[in-house]
């Protein structure tokens, strides 16, 4: 008996090639699709780790914003108190600055009294416009280091973070090398509009003291009645834009007062320490800086017109008989 033949089912080429085409173009488009959501999720990641980054450390290029110390005096420290959120009492040194400002206010108010009441037959120029000159511009340059309220004004109204300096430490792993941290940026305290206004008295308070202290003080040089009245009143009322930091070294703790070392408060304009060739600086900030290279010539220009002032006065306008202004000569 003859064995059975197997039968085997042949499938035709072009029937198998189509299959094959049929199943490759259906999963065609489910990979392009898979690829395409990778892609998506993955820019969609490095774009929320590049946003989370950049909003954790801000750069200065981006707003041109640098970070600078707090002035050291009592002013600063009643900003500080404010903005540092980690301060449990953010009205601390309020008191010490009021008495500070009553204190200068006194001590101008008495200058105008002195001034007011001083005999009227007595020359208003007694000593000689040389050397007024000089004792105003030496005071007009000293009050010119002290003028700390526009910085602490712009403190008080934009600042939003403040930045912690990161000092060394030792770097993790075996080789324990001591390298720099990194520096931390913190939100200043929540503050209203309304609370920011209220915060920026003090500033106002200490340029409005600024401005009388100048003023007076010059009217007060150019009245004295002696040279070593000159020389003595120069060093006297420059004394007065000295009381706030010693009221602040005198009534104020060690741990308040290494606050305003201690932070960095982000501002719109200034030159961050380091920088020396600007790059980070704005453009409004590079030309405040090239404005402090002329400042010498504006302080001898308003010394000038103060002295100037004197002796017109007593030469031209006032009736004094004893009216003997001079440039280089004492009034005898």
């Amino acid at each position: 008996m003859a064995p059975k033949k197997k039968q085997t089912s042949v499938v035709p080429m072009d029937a198998s090639a189509t299959a094959r085409k049929s199943v490759t173009a259906d999963a065609e488009p489910s990979k392009k699709k898979t690829e395409a959501w990778g892609a998506t999720t993955s820019s969609s990641s490095s774009a929320s780790v590049t946003n989370s980054v950049a909003a954790a450390e801000p750069t200065v290029g981006t707003d041109h914003r640098v970070y600078l110390s707090i002035p050291y005096d009592l002013c600063g420290l009643v900003v500080s108190s404010w903005l540092v959120p980690t301060v449990k009492r953010p009205l601390r040194g309020v008191k010490t600055f009021i008495f500070a400002a009553l204190v200068q206010t006194g001590v101008l108010g008495y200058m105008l009294v002195a001034m007011w009441t001083a005999d009227p037959a007595k020359s208003p120029c007694p000593t000689p416009a040389l050397l007024q000159l000089l004792g105003l511009y030496i005071f007009m340059a000293a009050m010119a280091t002290e003028l700390n309220s526009v910085r602490i004004l712009q403190i008080a109204l934009v600042t939003t973070k403040l930045k912690v300096p990161g000092g060394p430490e030792l770097e993790a792993g075996t080789s324990r090398k001591l390298v720099m941290g990194k520096d931390l940026y913190i939100d200043v305290r929540p503050s209203s509009r309304k609370q920011r206004y209220l915060l920026a008295l003090a500033p106002l308070t200490e340029l409005v003291i600024e401005i009388a202290t100048l003023c007076i003080g010059s009217l007060y040089l150019v009245v004295s009645e002696s040279i070593e009245d000159l020389i003595l009143n120069a060093v006297a009322v420059n004394f007065v834009t000295q009381i706030d930091e010693i009221c602040l070294h005198a009534f104020v703790n060690k741990a308040s007062r290494e606050r305003l070392s201690k932070y960095l408060v982000e501002q719109k304009y200034g030159i961050e320490d380091g920088d020396t060739g600007m790059k980070n600086a704005s453009a409004a900030s590079k030309r405040i800086e090239t404005l402090k290279e002329y400042m010498p010539f504006l302080v001898l220009l308003l010394a000038s017109a103060a002295v100037a002032a004197g002796q017109v006065y007593g030469r031209f306008i006032s009736t004094t008989q004893e009216a003997t202004c001079t440039w280089y000569e004492n009034a005898s």
